[in-house]
């Protein structure tokens, strides 16, 4: 059996390196408008990769306001590995 293609999600869990990207740069920033820009994808198109991303993981990550966002406990635990798994996996580094 071959390994999944690096954009097509997981069957069961619906993450992607694309998603995890989007979601690092989102946690870097705290910022789902900074994060768009860095990313040159709309940001109602990341806002809802990072929805995706969440419900694919059972969890929320980032919890959001009016005025800002915050990461979640489990926001927080994804962040610190996901840029070295994204490395790992060939992808950016930054």
């Amino acid at each position: 059996m071959s390994d999944p293609q690096p954009d097509r999600p997981d069957r069961t869990t619906g993450v992607t390196l694309r998603r995890l990207r989007y979601f690092v740069a989102v946690a870097e920033r705290l910022s789902f408008t900074g994060a768009a820009e860095a990313m040159h994808v709309s940001q109602p198109s990341l806002s809802a990769q990072v929805r995706a991303l969440e419900r694919g993981l059972g969890v929320e990550l980032v919890r959001r306001t009016t005025r800002r966002i915050e990461l979640t406990e489990a926001g927080r635990a994804l962040a610190r590995p996901a840029p070295h798994l994204r490395v790992a996996a060939g992808g950016s580094g930054a």
